[in-house]
């Protein structure tokens, strides 16, 4: 018997009906900057006893110089370590006590920490978070303990990760002189080069007032809130101006092709696009372009090379938000028996389709709700709010592009879609890097 989707169909229908209020209206955020430039986004959701603060840092792995890759991520590990008044991991076992959770996390264009407390224990989180900025040890015994953690690390994610090695030099080939080409977790020759003297110099250079910011979201007064930031962070000086890196990568001029030989269950293939910087029209066309080719089961990658053609076991398309264009891509693992061959033939096959074939206002309809939903629904909780409110404002469109963003992807067309695909979707434009398994490994 052919089970009824109704129901679901309904019950998600409901969901979204519900959430759609609360994001009817514009946000408002409110924004206080202490004297020594250290802005707070404040914004209030009484509807449960918690809060989440998030304090970003406008450093990344895009701000490392030659022979020191990794050192952002290198840093973040040292920043739960030993303090000035806390001993290494001391900082994690209070949140844990009070019942919370907190985290921290490298990206290529920002590090940031984040703590998820109940209400009454706003004053904690950002007492801890002010220890963090400005008085961490980064012990020489504890740096050399934990490099050994981030080598190891790596060896994982990457090095023995066929995979995460496929990725990896992808980006090293389809960014020729951006710092996008290196990897966040760095190169290995330079992890184990890196001194406590480079750790230390990073964060004195970047870990600065005027060097970040905090986003505050959840059951809170702002009063209160400005109060403990000032008692907290308002002492601190601002440190070093930072100038802002302005890398531009030359355009593309050529297909880019590489093979990776590893010892793999499946091949696999990387192939992506050059596209514009978030905030530039033809980027909102691109969220639902993606959504498109790899939403779900009735996506048009997953309905051709895995339902279909049964060429593929994974398939999807996207584009992520940076502070500096991106790469659109498609990645793609075979299916047992076939080849990435196939599998590049397939996808080319989809985008020149939509270069020639407008979408049919079903297929568009259902995109744009998905990017909406998806969008909304990343903000249901305190901190995945704080998270995308933090996002935005790091990369530089700024905080306020998450009210202006749903009504962006409403004006999205079906013109629009042929003419980015066509624009950007070129063999000129196209870098691939393809995965074949070494059959002479591990003999």
């Amino acid at each position: 018997m052919k089970q009824s989707f109704l129901p679901y169909l309904v019950f998600i229908s409901l969901i979204f009906l519900n959430l759609s209020p609360l994001f009817a209206q514009r946000l408002e955020v409110k924004e206080h900057t202490l004297g020594n430039g250290f802005k707070i986004l404040m914004y209030q959701r009484h509807t449960v006893p918690t809060l989440s603060l998030q304090v970003r840092y406008k450093v990344g792995s895009r701000n490392e110089l030659p022979g020191t890759t990794g050192l952002s991520h290198m840093l973040e590990h040292m920043l739960f370590m030993s303090t000035k008044h806390y001993a290494a991991h001391e900082m994690d076992e209070i949140i844990e006590r009070i019942g919370g959770s907190n985290n921290g996390a490298t990206a290529i264009d920002y590090t940031f920490y984040y703590e998820t407390v109940a209400s009454d224990r706003l004053e904690i989180v950002i007492a801890l978070e002010a220890e963090r900025i400005q008085n961490a040890l980064i012990k020489e015994d504890e740096f050399l303990s934990e490099r050994e953690v981030v080598m190891e690390e790596r060896r994982m994610r990457v090095d023995n990760n066929p995979y995460g090695r496929l990725f990896e030099d992808f980006m090293s080939v389809a960014y020729i002189s951006h710092p996008y080409r290196i990897s966040t977790i760095g190169w290995m020759d330079d992890l184990k080069a890196m001194t406590r003297e480079d750790a230390w110099n990073h964060y004195k250079t970047f870990y600065t007032p005027s060097n970040s910011f905090a986003v505050l979201v959840g059951d809170f007064e702002i009063n209160e809130a400005i109060a403990f930031f000032e008692k907290y962070f308002g002492p601190i000086p601002p440190g070093p101006k930072v100038h802002d890196l302005e890398i531009i990568e030359p355009p593309q001029e050529g297909e880019r092709r590489i093979e990776i030989q590893k010892q793999a269950n499946l091949p696999g293939v990387i192939i992506g696009y050059h596209v514009p910087i978030i905030g530039d029209p033809d980027f909102y066309v691109m969220d639902v372009i993606s959504q498109i080719l790899s939403s779900g089961a009735s996506s048009r990658l997953y309905q051709k090379l895995i339902y279909e053609d049964q060429i593929a076991v994974n398939a999807y398309g996207y584009a992520q938000d940076r502070k500096d264009p991106s790469i659109f891509q498609f990645v793609l693992i075979a299916a047992k028996g076939h080849t990435t061959s196939e599998l590049e033939t397939a996808t080319y096959a989809l985008i020149e389709e939509m270069k020639t074939t407008p979408v049919d206002d079903k297929e568009l309809q259902k995109a744009k709700n998905n990017v909406k939903a998806d969008f909304f629904f990343a903000q249901e909780s305190n901190e995945g709010l704080a998270s995308r409110l933090a996002g935005y404002e790091s990369i530089g469109v700024g905080w306020d592009y998450i009210n202006t963003y749903p009504e962006k992807i409403n004006m999205v067309t079906k013109a629009d879609i042929m003419r980015v695909v066509e624009k950007y979707f070129t063999k000129k434009n196209r870098t691939v890097a393809f995965l074949t398994i070494d059959e002479e490994a591990g003999k």
